[in-house]
């Protein structure tokens, strides 16, 4: 009887661990789902994700699908990917406006190489760029970091307006086919 009781606590207690393990999995696989960078500069980020749509990018008879989180408020669109530790191939995030802007992005307080697709009102890709992280500098003040960052940037603004703008993992497009040159040719679409 004691040895029943014993392989019934040690099978009971390693699906509950296997049950755990299985939830945590799942919840990393999902888009947005990534781990928020542990450093001081990343204390007050939230890593709730957005709400999720599919986004499609169209080239002839090329298609790809992501999942991408929609920022489409202003302090959505200010956190962005900041403090994400990685961001899995076929997610990312899109960050819409009601209307056309013009400006570029920065990379302060991101940690992951991102491709940036900047979209019109039509779907047409208007410019991509592939940008790198601004970490923080070991001696480097918030603001000097800042101030970094902003020109380090200045290559990222496109010369055209547009209505959304995506964030990929850096060559995930590439790896699955899509020409960077041929960018123009391009057709996006958020569902």
């Amino acid at each position: 009887m004691n040895y029943y009781r014993a392989v019934t606590r040690l099978f009971s207690h390693s699906l509950a661990c296997l049950c755990a393990f299985a939830a945590v999995a799942i919840a990393c696989g999902q888009p947005g789902a990534t781990p928020i960078n542990s450093n001081p500069d990343c204390a007050d980020f939230a890593g709730t994700p957005l709400p999720i749509r599919q986004l499609e990018i169209v080239d002839g008879e090329r298609r790809l699908v992501a999942q991408v989180e929609v920022a489409d408020s202003d302090a959505e669109r200010a956190r962005g990917l900041m403090c994400r530790m990685r961001l899995e191939a076929g997610t990312g995030m899109a960050f819409s406006w009601d209307g056309p802007v013009s400006g570029g992005f920065w990379m302060y307080n991101t940690y992951v190489p991102l491709d940036l697709l900047h979209v019109t009102g039509d779907g047409s890709v208007v410019a991509f760029r592939s940008m790198k992280p601004c970490p923080r500098g070991p001696e480097e003040d918030q603001q000097a970091w800042r101030n970094r960052c902003i020109e380090e940037s200045r290559p990222f603004a496109p010369d055209a307006i547009y209505e959304l703008a995506v964030e990929l993992p850096a060559g995930w497009l590439g790896a699955s086919g899509f020409d960077p040159a041929t960018s123009a040719r391009w057709s996006v679409s958020l569902k």
